[in-house]
């Protein structure tokens, strides 16, 4: 499945893998580690490539992830808040454009 960018460029993503239970994906491997290719991928539609605004993707794995005592979900709360409320988010990536 090839995705394009606002910018024309195009990425196959199902070349791409996810991987759950990993502290790192250098060095010795866990064997809790598990990697999954990717079937689908949905881009925000506020996405720009070049303030990174929205920068949020859902994706679809090929495969369900089998949770243990090192892979599990996250938890997901169904609160709204108010505009302005201070709220905290974990990932990997920039946190700003360019990576400043």
């Amino acid at each position: 499945m090839l995705y394009r960018w606002s910018d024309n460029t195009e990425m196959n993503i199902t070349k791409l893998q996810v991987v759950v239970g990993a502290h790192t994906i250098k060095g010795e491997k866990d064997p809790s580690h598990r990697r999954f290719y990717i079937k689908r991928a949905v881009v925000h539609e506020g996405y720009s490539q070049s303030s990174y605004s929205h920068d949020v993707m859902l994706l679809q794995l090929s495969s369900r992830i089998k949770f243990n005592k090192k892979v599990r979900p996250i938890c997901v709360d169904d609160s709204v808040f108010p505009p302005g409320t201070a709220c905290m988010t974990t990932g990997w990536g920039s946190t700003h454009p360019k990576g400043k």
